[in-house]
């Protein structure tokens, strides 16, 4: 069965949607499956990367504050005013510990019965002893707690200092005596701006400090945000160290070595998540575009290959119904327009055959009417041309003779048709019989010359191609000439070509008569035409007649064709 072609608009329409269109569906496919992960796989890594450093800042800033407290608890001069000694030099020495950080941190000492308190600021009501006591106090899980444990941190003593700083982290530490009684308490509160320097420069939408011990948390950035973890939804303390995405929020939680808080990163991704919907909408805005304009091109391409192609057609139909001077207009695409041209050629060698068969035909119909004709009572000829050779040869008559023998073998020549080919063998033979007779009429005037290479004497070649040209020469070139007259035929094999020549002393040619042989079809010279015709039409354009002066006076005819094989020729019927 013949296979269904696809149409060339369809071919094309599916190669620029291949090249144009599938690329960006593929990329949207993409995005649309793997867009939401990769922004959530990166933002956690990127995050974690920021936390790290965060962390290491934050945990840089408590231990040296840290470092205070204990300095203040283990203070001489603080240890003596809690015992009931304050010296003069007490606030000093508490401006002095806290030196740099007196707008970043409050330092406060109090006594077990809070008669003793002292503060760089004014002191927090907070850690008033009188009043806070027992389950109240805000010393009470340190005071809980065995001897080991000197000190705690905690974010659950929140107020406000007289420059209206939001306190966001304590760090609580034992008074001792020598004997390792407790006095008090020292206790050192981070404002929120204590960590700005190492919040200078984030990539979260917030951090969060938790506290592993109360689960309370409190916003670094926003420090008005503070309470239990049912205050930050998403928040999980237990995932602690690890990295996770919910509610189109990124959170990263990290421990902070050394203390009970956990640093909590939070970025939201939504924005991400937009713009990724964002270019999934250009990709498909650009793919539909991306489809018109392959449809387009389709159609602009398809009609510049189809018309041409449709015209051709066109041209073929006509030339099938036998319109051979059918032309097609070049197109404009190389390849087509080499189509066209080769087409174009092959109308006009049609054309041209066509033209040369009529020719031919016709002059194969004059032949033969004319060898009908000359064939009418051919046995009267020659029982005439019998008649006067046996007379002369009883009279004696031999030159009579002679010409009736040589006349009789012209005469069989001449109206034999049973075929069209001669060796040139004996082509050569009829002209020596014509040149005899004309010898023995113009006796010693006249004299010629004949040779003929043996190697192509079998060559075979339309008849009578000599004949009208040793004719033209005696009749138009020598004949007018006073004085001897020289006649030389000769034919020769060159490489793959026969040449055959007549040249003759006579009085030469008009230029004019012979620049185009093609010019003779009317004139007198019918014999000298017809001969080229004759030639033209059995070897075709590669054979050539020409007629050129001689140096010496006189004209030289040269003829040239190709040697044809046997098979080749078998083309050529006989009469």
């Amino acid at each position: 069965m013949r296979k269904r072609g696809f149409p060339l608009y369809i071919r094309l329409l599916l190669y620029f949607l291949m090249v144009m269109a599938v690329p960006l569906l593929l990329m949207t496919v993409y995005y649309a499956i793997n867009g939401q992960e990769n922004v959530e796989r990166n933002l956690l890594r990127q995050g974690e990367a920021s936390l790290v450093s965060l962390r290491g800042k934050i945990a840089d800033q408590i231990e040296a504050y840290r470092h205070k407290a204990y300095v203040l608890s283990t203070n001489r001069t603080v240890i003596n005013a809690l015992e009931g000694n304050p010296s003069q030099g007490l606030y000093e020495t508490m401006f002095s510990i806290m030196t740099g950080d007196t707008y970043l941190a409050n330092a406060s000492i109090v006594s077990l019965d809070g008669d003793i308190r002292y503060s760089t600021h004014t002191f927090p009501s907070i850690y008033d002893l009188r009043y806070n006591r027992n389950d109240f106090s805000p010393f009470f899980d340190i005071s809980r707690a065995g001897n080991q444990t000197a000190s705690m941190m905690s974010l659950a003593n929140r107020y406000r200092s007289t420059s209206n700083s939001q306190i966001v982290l304590n760090i609580i530490r034992r008074v001792l005596d020598e004997d390792g009684s407790i006095l008090g308490y020292a206790v050192v509160d981070l404002f929120q701006e204590a960590l700005a320097s190492a919040l200078s420069s984030i990539e979260f939408d917030d951090l969060v400090l938790m506290d592993s011990n109360s689960y309370l948390a409190v916003s670094l950035l926003h420090p008005e945000t503070y309470g239990q973890m049912d205050q930050f939804p998403g928040l999980h303390i237990s995932r602690v160290d690890s990295s996770y995405t919910e509610s189109s929020k990124a959170y990263c939680l990290m421990s902070i070595t050394g203390t009970p808080f956990v640093l909590a990163g939070i970025k939201s991704y939504a924005a991400s998540i937009s713009t990724v919907k964002d270019l999934l909408i250009i990709f498909m805005v650009l793919m539909i575009i991306g489809i018109t304009i392959a449809i387009m091109l389709s159609l602009v391409f398809t009609k510049s290959i189809a018309d041409p192609i449709s015209d051709l057609i066109k041209s073929m139909q006509m030339l099938e119904k036998g319109l051979f001077k059918t032309r097609v207009k070049e197109a404009r695409i190389k390849e087509i327009r080499d189509l066209d041209r080769s087409f174009n050629r092959m109308t006009a060698q049609i054309a041209d055959l066509i033209e040369t068969n009529k020719e031919e035909e016709a002059k194969l119909h004059t032949a033969e009417r004319k060898a009908l004709e000359a064939q009418i009572n051919p046995h009267f000829l020659y029982n005439t041309l019998n008649t006067i050779k046996s007379l002369a040869r009883i009279n004696g008559q031999d030159e009579i003779y002679t010409i009736a023998v040589r006349l009789g073998k012209l005469l069989r020549a001449n109206i034999d048709n049973d075929k069209a080919l001669t060796s040139l063998g004996e082509s050569f033979a009829l002209v020596e019989s014509y040149l005899i007779i004309q010898k023995i009429r113009f006796s010693s005037k006249l004299e010629y010359t004949i040779e003929l290479e043996d190697s192509i004497a079998q060559i075979q070649t339309p008849k009578l191609i000599l004949q009208p040209f040793v004719e033209n020469a005696i009749g138009h070139g020598l004949e007018p000439k006073v004085g001897s007259w020289m006649l030389a035929v000769k034919g020769w094999k060159d490489g793959p070509r026969i040449h055959l020549s007549v040249e003759d002393n006579g009085v030469g040619f008009e230029d004019s008569l012979l620049k185009d042989l093609e010019s003779l079809k009317d004139s007198g010279h019918v014999g000298v035409y017809n001969t080229y015709r004759r030639l033209r039409l059995h070897y075709g354009q590669s054979a050539y007649v020409s007629f050129s002066h001689r140096d010496e006076g006189g004209t030289r005819v040269d003829i040239s064709f190709p040697i044809q094989e046997e098979k080749e020729m078998e083309k050529w019927p006989t009469q």
